[in-house]
């Protein structure tokens, strides 16, 4: 990695330096001794390109060093003003070694099916919220209500805390779920066959230990819908959320604090989510 390091820097310093050799001939070509016409402007512009298309194609062919892309940008002003702007894009990453580092000691000798609690005796607090994007479908002859909606589940995990100090500064990583302990949580009267219509995105693990996680996904659900007193008539579904294998005192769901009741109108439907269920 240090070898690679000083190439990088070697050849970073030679695309530098042509550009400032570029630069100062283009300096000295507008001296007030002789008007800068549009055709020199031209031409000098194009020994500034293929300039920095050599010096590109020097960094290239270094043995082991990243990839480069150079953008520039030249504006020219009064006086021949040029604006060089060198982006540096490498492959692979020679700064990212910390996270790296971080991942491998939080993952090592983790058990995805132990509960991440200090103490086995008490439960794991799980703050549970589900934000409701579209009603998709209400099929009144096969009694199922289909949903796009988000779930968020938030809770800590004392295994995955860190000291950001020693690694560099970073305060969180994105870990995919199936390399964690999350909760088994399900929709009870599902309709799918799947039984889980969410889609797996990464759990955002802070330094404290505290885990998020907002999967999508497409809910299909069993309601009971009463048609008699069409269009009068009001329906109640509900979508029960819980955990598959865990009770209460292995794991406690409470509601998130920014779930609240609202409702929402489609041409022939009025839903009420309810999560605190204030209706009964």
């Amino acid at each position: 990695t240090q070898r690679a390091t000083k190439r990088f820097r070697a050849t970073l310093a030679a695309v530098t330096a042509a550009c400032r050799s570029e630069h100062a001939k283009l300096c000295s070509a507008s001296r007030p001794r002789r008007a800068t016409t549009g055709k020199n402007i031209g031409k000098s512009m194009s020994r500034l390109d293929l300039g920095l298309q050599n010096s590109s194609a020097m960094a290239h062919q270094t043995r082991g060093l990243p990839q480069l892309r150079i953008k520039f940008c030249a504006t020219v002003a009064a006086g021949l003003q040029i604006v060089l702007l060198l982006t540096v894009l490498p492959q692979e990453s020679l700064c990212g070694h910390h996270e790296k580092r971080l991942l491998n000691n939080l993952l090592l000798n983790y058990n995805t099916l132990e509960r991440p609690v200090a103490n086995e005796s008490e439960p794991l607090e799980v703050k549970f919220g589900i934000t409701l994007q579209q009603i998709i479908d209400v099929d009144e002859k096969n009694q199922i209500l289909t949903t796009n909606a988000w779930l968020k589940l938030e809770w800590t995990d004392y295994n995955l805390q860190w000291n950001q100090t020693e690694y560099g500064g970073v305060k969180d990583l994105r870990i995919t779920p199936n390399k964690l302990w999350k909760p088994d949580i399900l929709m009870y009267n599902s309709a799918e066959e799947g039984f889980d219509g969410t889609f797996q995105t990464n759990v955002v693990v802070t330094h404290n230990g505290s885990c998020l996680y907002v999967p999508p996904g497409i809910f299909k659900s069993t309601c009971k819908i009463d048609i008699t007193w069409f269009p009068f008539d009001d329906q109640h579904c509900e979508m029960k959320f819980g955990s598959w294998t865990y009770d209460g005192n292995q794991v406690h769901y409470c509601l998130h604090l920014h779930t609240n009741t609202r409702s929402i109108h489609t041409e022939s439907t009025k839903i009420i989510i309810d999560p605190l269920n204030t209706s009964e």
